[in-house]
């Protein structure tokens, strides 16, 4: 799972740092052999991909996010936005697991 770990860090890292203060949430839902990873936050600014200088220490979250996953997209809500990722898994796993939050920040 360390494509999930990495597309987690890179939502979460973007938001964190370009959303300004407001609050920031992440949940994870497995959907049959769809693993979903959604951060929102309060910003109405959708995040826009550009390269980076080849010197650049940072810039690159997203174009990492669009090469690991199978789908991402950002997309605007009533409250600022919401940037997700998905996996398609291999194979169906063992159990059924709901959508929960995983963190939330206020």
């Amino acid at each position: 799972m360390h494509t999930a770990e990495l597309l987690v860090s890179e939502l979460v890292t973007n938001t964190v740092q370009y959303a300004g203060t407001g609050s920031v949430s992440l949940a994870v839902c497995l959907d049959e052999a769809v693993l979903r990873i959604e951060v929102c936050d309060t910003s109405p600014v959708l995040p826009q991909p550009a390269l980076p200088d080849a010197d650049s220490e940072g810039g690159r979250g997203l174009f990492l996010v669009a090469a690991l996953a199978d789908r991402y997209h950002a997309e605007p809500t009533k409250n600022g936005k919401r940037c997700w990722a998905e996996i398609d898994l291999t194979s169906k796993p063992s159990q059924e697991v709901a959508c929960f939050p995983l963190l939330h920040r206020s």
